[in-house]
């Protein structure tokens, strides 16, 4: 029997990773990415500083979507499904 697989978009995504954070099913490593990430965003140190004007910010745009896809990947599908169900219904 095969599983059904869903296909999430970033706009899909996102929420997740947001959410997951509080969630108790959420993965100890995917706890830390979620802090690494939003560390990295907020505090000053960054590989490119924001100084640099938009080249500063490109790290950040891309961090946030990289590590999105990654937690979401981490998570478990009892989970994603039970949060995507309200989306799928409407």
């Amino acid at each position: 029997m095969k599983t059904k697989q869903l296909k999430l978009s970033l706009g899909d995504k996102l929420p997740l990773f947001f959410k997951s954070i509080f969630k108790s099913e959420t993965p100890l490593l995917a706890r830390l990415l979620i802090l690494f990430t939003f560390a990295y965003v907020i505090l000053p140190t960054d590989m490119l500083p924001e100084i640099l004007g938009p080249l500063g910010l490109i790290d950040d745009a891309l961090l946030i979507p990289l590590m999105a896809n990654i937690v979401v990947n981490m998570l478990p599908k009892e989970m994603i499904q039970k949060e995507m169900e309200p989306k799928l219904v409407n």
